[in-house]
């Protein structure tokens, strides 16, 4: 497999696995900016980002990636140091050891390059919110970074129910205040029939109220005003944790 790939960082790191897999079909292109690693993606087609993991504004950066240059993202890490809470919170679509060897490296690479690059793919969302500012800003977030997605909307909870049984979806955005239920009932009648993650939407920082959706069923919750890059991130993560449990199941 011939791939191009995006090397970002460290230059010591960077420029080592890039060394180790001369000749093997993996050609490297170094950038130490992340501005100008940026500039070139929009240029030029790669495989893959690679990016070190230990660098600099890590999260956005990876968002950039992710979504401004819709390109697949690893890390490059130290097996021995990484702390997985922080890494395993970020939208990338893998990890690669700076400890592997040769054949290891290519076997990784590989790997992630067949994946692709995850949040091209379609994805069926149903939004239950009753704001219309909510709506259209949700809106404008994935008419930017995610147009292939097919998003239907319901501004009351109980429309909300009838779109979530008459349909398969891949993630719901749900609002915790609505005119005629509560969103947290909603997500109790949601979880008497379906598995797909849902994902609060909610200006509610009280803790005690998140925890108690987490415990009804929710997947993840994310606060108003949001951020627009960070909450495509978290639709993808749980949408790729939901097709990765179901494919479990079947095995």
């Amino acid at each position: 497999m011939q791939l191009k790939v995006l090397a970002i960082g460290n230059n010591n790191v960077t420029r080592r696995v890039a060394k180790s897999l001369e000749g093997s079909g993996i050609s490297f292109v170094c950038r130490n900016d992340i501005t100008e690693a940026i500039s070139l993606l929009r240029k030029e087609k790669f495989d893959l980002a690679l990016l070190d993991g230990y660098s600099a504004n890590l999260e956005a950066n990876c968002y950039r990636l992710t979504w401004q240059c819709r390109t697949p993202v690893a890390l490059i890490i130290k097996g021995t140091e990484a702390d997985w809470n922080i890494l395993r919170s970020l939208d990338v679509d893998g990890y690669i050891p700076e400890e592997a060897r040769n054949i290891e490296l290519i076997a990784h690479f590989s790997a992630i390059a067949r994946r692709g690059n995850q949040q091209l793919a379609k994805a069926n969302i149903l939004v239950i919110e009753d704001d219309e500012q909510t709506q259209e800003a949700l809106k404008l977030s994935f008419q930017i970074y995610w147009p292939e997605a097919t998003i239907t909307s319901a501004t009351q909870g109980e429309d909300g129910l009838y779109l979530a049984r008459s349909e398969q979806r891949d993630a719901i955005l749900l609002d915790l205040k609505l005119p005629d239920i509560a969103g947290l009932d909603v997500l109790k009648k949601i979880r008497t029939f379906s598995l797909t993650p849902v994902i609060i939407i909610t200006a509610n920082k009280n803790q005690d109220d998140i925890i108690q959706t987490i415990g009804a069923g929710a997947n993840d919750y994310v606060l108003k005003p949001f951020k627009q890059l960070e909450l495509m991130s978290r639709i993808r993560q749980q949408i790729n944790l939901g097709v990765t449990a179901l494919r479990y199941s079947y095995n």
